[in-house]
Formats: C-alpha cells, structure tokens, sequence
C-alpha cells in the first residue's frame, strides 16, 4: 500500500486510537501517531479497523433524524409560515441550515428566516422593531416560547422552543 493511503485510512484511526486510549489528541498527538504506525504495521490493523467502523456505524445511527424529529420540524415550519404574513404584505419564512442541506441529526435545531418577497415594493424595515413585531406574533401561539431576543446582533435572532421539544433561531 502506498504510504498516502496509509496516512488516510491513519487519520481517522487515529482519532479512535486517541479515544480509546485515552491519549489527548492535543497534548499526546505524537504518541497517537506512534501507536496508529504501530497498528498499520501489525495484522491487528484490520481488526481495530473494523471496530473503529462499526463504532463510527452506531455512533451514526444513534443519532439518526427520526420520524419524530422530521414531523416536529416540518410542522414547525408550517406554523411559522401561516404567522409570517401578519407582519405585513410577501412576508415568509423559509428553512436554511442543517435542516436543507441534508446534515440534520436527531436534535438538530431548525434555522429558519423570516424573509420579504423581492417583488414588494415598499421601504425597508427596521429590522430590531420587526422582530418585536414577530415575537409578539409568535408569543401567541401556544407552541412557541420564546427563549431569547438579539436585537443587538447585525442580524436579528428570535432564539424560540417549538413545543418545549425542538430549538428554533429565526432570523430576520
């Protein structure tokens, strides 16, 4: 094998090796490194290989969007479209983040913003009164607590529960 491939198949092996070793890989990296050298050259290689798989294999199922986890987010995200449009003309609310890029894991949050049609013709919203506006909306509703208000940040965050299960960050 070449020694490239070596070095691939090393470094998450490496990580394993730290973890059960309990080497720091921060502080005992080198030593992390010694001992995966050692392995590649023995014929243990294949059989902490194959642990390693299988414990990467279950560690991914465990936390595996559920059916639970899918329904909760998109009922979610029907609620918050139907409140959307209170705060005025082309307004909704659209999903980003984990949750559409396909990287989502059970307990993932839902990132989501709170977006005006291009098409509106009307000015520009000040953006920390606008997200009063939607609190006051999304307080309302019996699903929704609102956690906590950054109004301070450059875009404003409206830090929510979805039925005490599921965190929501709405941007505006």
């Amino acid at each position: 094998k070449s020694p490239r491939l070596q070095k691939s198949r090393s470094r998450p092996l490496m990580a394993f090796v730290t973890f059960k070793t309990g080497a720091s890989l921060y502080g005992s990296r080198r030593t992390a490194q010694g001992v995966i050298s050692e392995l590649v050259k023995s014929s243990t290689f294949a059989s902490v290989w194959d642990e390693f798989d299988a414990s990467l294999a279950q560690k991914l199922a465990e936390t595996r969007v559920t059916d639970e986890d899918a329904h909760l987010t998109s009922t979610c995200l029907q609620e918050l479209t139907l409140v959307a449009p209170n705060l005025g003309k082309g307004w909704g609310v659209r999903a980003f983040g984990s949750t559409c890029n396909g990287f989502a894991r059970h307990g993932s949050d839902l990132d989501a913003t709170c977006c005006r049609q291009v098409s509106v013709d009307l000015p520009e919203p000040f953006l920390p009164d606008l997200l009063e506006d939607m609190a006051r909306l999304l307080e309302e509703q019996p699903n929704f607590t609102i956690v906590e208000k950054v109004t301070s940040a450059r875009i404003p965050i409206l830090r929510m529960k979805f039925k005490q299960a599921l965190d929501v960050d709405l941007s505006l």
